[in-house]
């Protein structure tokens, strides 16, 4: 049974560090708009390092942890889509590597996502007695 732990432990771990690593990234974009674009975004910036900061603090799995998530998600998304309308930005060298980064983010937390939920619902299976084999799908998403 602590072997099943673990590994939904380890499972979330990789979650983890996973939006960490996205978090990470966030003040880079933020030079990036202000060096290029000084005043113009600033409103949306600050949501941004807001909706980054609401992220923190959370070690655990939790609904919350999804909401503040999620938030942010939400917000990078707009930025980068005003972003995307201004020449000086979209052809900037740290603008591509930024979205390139983005996308491989997107695809390495939907595996870490997918590994968690199913680390997590055969711990659960097992602890109810029952056979991991054939369960529908489980999100702790929502």
């Amino acid at each position: 049974m602590l072997e099943r732990i673990f590994h939904v432990e380890r499972c979330w771990l990789a979650v983890y560090e996973t939006f960490l690593a996205r978090a990470d990234r966030i003040p880079l974009l933020v030079e990036l708009v202000r060096k290029n674009m000084p005043h113009t975004y600033e409103s949306l910036l600050k949501e941004l390092i807001v909706a980054r900061d609401a992220t923190s603090g959370f070690t655990l799995p939790s609904h919350d942890k999804y909401i503040a998530e999620k938030a942010l998600s939400e917000v990078l998304v707009r930025v980068l889509e005003e972003l995307q309308t201004r020449e000086e930005i979209k052809n900037d060298a740290t603008y591509i590597s930024f979205v390139k980064y983005l996308n491989t983010w997107e695809l390495r937390l939907d595996r870490a996502l997918l590994d968690y939920e199913r680390s997590l619902h055969t711990h659960q299976l097992f602890c109810l007695g029952m056979s991991p084999k054939g369960y529908e799908e489980f999100s702790w998403r929502e």
